[in-house]
This record gives C-alpha cells, structure tokens and sequence, in this order.
C-alpha cells in the first residue's frame, strides 16, 4: 500500500475497529443479558404450569377417592385405586419437585425466600391429604367401609391446599413479571446506546471516507478489468488441461473395474456359501426347519445330536408320530397350538414355546423354540417355518432351587431383630419386616403408605434426600 493511501486509512481504521468494538460489545452484552432473562422466564414458566396442575392434581385425587367410596363393585374400586396410586406419586414428586428441584421435571431448586415460607405453610395439609391416600388405596378392597375417615381428613385440607397453592402461584407469577419488566428496561437503555454510536459512526467516520473511497475505487475498478482478462484466458486452459486428464483417468478406472469385477463376484460367492455354512453348524442351539405340509423336519444342524441324542439325517427322516410320541404328554397341547399359531402367521412374527422332549437315552430335556415363517406357497400360506431350540433344562432346574431360595430368604427376613425395608423409586415405602412396628410403633399397613420423607424430621430432610438421589445415580 503506497504512503498517501495509508495516511488517509490508518486513522480511519483504528476509529473504525473502535466503534465497532463497541457495537459489538454492547449487542454480546445485550444478548446475554436477555438470554439469561429469558432463560429465568421459561423456567418460572414451567414452576407457575407445575404448580397450577397441583391444584388439579389434588382435585383429581379428591374425586378419585369419593369414586372409590361410592362404587360397590370389587374390580372397579381395584382399578381406581392404582389410578390413585399413581397419581398421589405424581402430585407428591411435583410438590417435592417445586421445592428442592427436579431434573426430571427440568427445575432447580431456587426459590425466594417468599415462596419457601409458603411451602412451608402447605407442608401440614399436604402430608395429611397424602398419607389418607395411601390408607384408601391399600384398603380400597378389603376394607371399603373404613374409607369415610380418611376422606373427611382429605376434604377438610383440601381447601388449605387450593388456597396455599393459589398464593404460590401467585407469587410464581409475580417474580416472573418483575423479571420480564427488567427486561424491557434494559433492552430499551441499549437500543438507544447503539442508535447513538451509529449515529456518532455515520457523522465521523462514513462520511469523510466516502468521497476518497470513490477515487479509489476508479482506479480499483481499471486494475481488476485487466486481472480478470487475463485471469479468463487463465481458467480456460487450466480448463481444457483438466478435461483431457479427467478422460484418461476415466479410461483407467473402467478398464480395471472390468478386470477386477468378475474375480470379486466369484470370491464374493464362495464366501457367502462358506459364512452361511459356517453359521448353521456353529450355532449354540438346535437349529431346525420344519415343513407344515409333509410334517416333518426337512433340516436340522448338529447341535442336535448334543441337545436330543439324534443324528440330524436320523431326525430330518422322524414322521409327526415320531416326534409327537417324544413330547411330553402334558405338553401336547402346546405343541399342537403353536403349530396353528405359524399357519396363521405374518412374515417376521416370531412363536415361541416351552415344551419337554424325551432324550434318544430316555429323560425329557427342556426345550425352548423360537419358530418364524421360512416359505409360503402360491396363496401365501406358511408351509415352511425356521426354528432354534435351546436347552433350559439347566435353567428350569436353576429356576426351582431360586423359589426355594426365596422361601429361605423371606422367612429370614420376616423373623429378623432389625428393621428391613424396601422403597420404590419414588421413595414410597413398599415393605417392612414385622418388626418395623415394635421399633417405630407404626402398623406395617400405616408405614407402606408413607415415604422416608414422612419418618425424617424436617431439619434433616434436604441431606436425606441428597443422599437417596446419589444413591439412585450411582446405580
């Protein structure tokens, strides 16, 4: 660049880079600033959507429970009392939620001082309403007639509830205003900071390097009409070179593909008939197919001379009677329908069954066999289905020996001196051993219906329930 030129441009530059240095401090700094704002807008957003549908929540765990009182039908009372269940769970991990945050429910747990207080004001008529629900839907069944004092504790807290949610959601909604307010303020103040440097920009910057900026330009304009003739003439050799060396290397490729192509499909051939070879044989199980017409099987693999004691040319010639004669006579009905199961069956639908099989030696042989449809005739009917039979007997035998085990297990744990527990996912107690009741002085059916949260005193809630949570993360 020639020294008059960078007289006139240096200063202009440094300016130029300063104001937009500026701008663009100013636009980041807005766009964070109204992020984060819009980030604490969602947010409240979904508190104030959680926090209404607690109302409803409640509401639908109020009707529910009359329902239950009001139906004289068992199976009905039995249905609605898993609905209550359910959605007592829900109300109760929302609540929980709404408090000390949730990533499930996409919360934290910062909440003013204001809305801390309120929760703590709701804590008394929630427990009440929660623990009655849990009574009604254990003794929804087998004592209907005991419903009508948990219901009257539920109806005389309800309103308690209403009232102390309507006043969070207000506040809810309140902090969410003042922050959308901020908002506002703020976005206005850097609107007009940026009109300002434009305008500033404009004055002491655009102006006086327009008319230079034309003279330049001339000059710029006559340079690059001469560059770009050349630059032409240029591109059309470059061009014609770069043809004549495309159609050469194209010749070459199609001269080897043609040498190679045939030698890769043989190979690919081989290949294919040796993997598929390989797969039957290797196979863990008994792999068999089986024609629906001639009733028989038409193949099977050597696993089946290790599972069944049969050679697989000595099966594949076995007629139905054969092998109808080998299965287990309380299994024959089975058998039988799984066989019209895969007469009626789409293509990919897989059957399967657990049926006994006598041994070549005389013992029966657990066998489970998993069938799909192999081949259809003309009309689409299956004729032919592919099968693997595995061995359980080893399985079944182990299956017995886990009962008896569990029978041992449970008895050691209901004759225990400590208390032993069980909670679901939601931190509802499921099981007690018996002498939970002598240490706690609860019934076994008050403590199923409760949660940890309700045997922990308040101060020590917040450390319990971090350290369930690391618990449950690092399974």
């Amino acid at each position: 660049m020639n020294k008059p030129v960078q007289r006139f441009t240096l200063p202009l530059t440094k300016i130029y880079i300063v104001s937009l240095s500026l701008i663009a401090l100013i636009a980041v700094a807005s766009q964070l600033f109204i992020h984060t704002i819009l980030d604490d807008s969602a947010h409240d957003s979904k508190r104030i959507n959680l926090a209404a549908r607690q109302r409803t929540l409640s509401q639908e765990i109020i009707k529910t429970a009359l329902m239950i009182q009001a139906t004289p039908e068992t199976g009905v009372r039995q249905k609605l009392a898993v609905q209550l269940r359910r959605t007592a769970n829900t109300w109760n991990q929302v609540h929980e939620g709404l408090q000390f945050g949730d990533p499930a429910l996409g919360i934290t747990s910062d909440n003013t001082h204001a809305v801390v207080q309120l929760f703590g004001q709701l804590d008394d008529p929630f427990k009440k309403i929660y623990i009655q629900t849990g009574k009604i839907s254990r003794e929804a069944v087998a004592r209907p007639a005991a419903l009508s004092r948990s219901i009257a504790v539920m109806l005389a807290n309800e309103p308690l509830f209403l009232k102390g949610m309507d006043e969070i959601t207000s506040q809810y909604e309140q902090e969410s205003s003042s922050r959308i307010a901020t908002l506002k303020r703020t976005e206005t103040i850097l609107f007009l900071i940026t009109i300002l440097v434009l305008l500033l920009e404009g004055l002491f910057i655009f102006r006086p390097t327009v008319s230079r900026i034309y003279f330049y330009l001339g000059q710029l304009m006559q340079s690059s009409e001469l560059a770009a003739e050349l630059n032409t003439q240029l591109e059309e050799k470059t061009a014609e070179q770069q043809q004549a060396q495309a159609k050469l290397e194209d010749l070459f490729i199609q001269q080897r593909a043609l040498l190679t192509k045939h030698k890769k499909a043989e190979k690919e051939l081989i290949e294919k008939q040796k993997f598929i070879t390989a797969i039957t044989q290797a196979t863990p199980d008994v792999l068999y197919v089986f024609d629906l017409n001639e009733q028989k099987s038409i193949f099977a693999n050597k696993k089946v001379l290790e599972v069944l004691g049969f050679e697989p040319e000595v099966f594949k010639d076995m007629s139905n009677e054969d092998l109808a004669g080998r299965i287990h006579p309380d299994d024959l009905a089975v058998k039988q329908q799984q066989l019209d199961w895969m007469r009626e069956a789409a293509d990919g639908e897989v059957h399967s069954i657990e049926y006994r099989f006598r041994h070549q030696e005389g013992y029966y042989v657990w066998l489970l066999c998993q069938e799909v449809v192999f081949a259809r005739d003309a009309e689409g009917a299956p004729i032919q289905v592919i099968g693997v039979a595995q061995d359980i007997t080893g399985k079944k035998k182990n299956l017995e020996a886990l009962e008896a085990s569990e029978i041992r297990y449970r008895s050691m744990i209901e004759k225990a001196e400590d208390i032993i527990f069980e909670m679901d996912s939601m931190g509802n107690i499921i099981y007690v051993n018996p002498v939970a009741e002598r240490i706690l002085g609860y019934a076994r059916e008050e403590l199923m219906g409760m949660t940890y949260w309700n045997l922990v005193k308040p101060a020590y809630r917040r450390e319990v329930a971090d350290y369930y949570r690391r618990q449950s993360e690092n399974r």
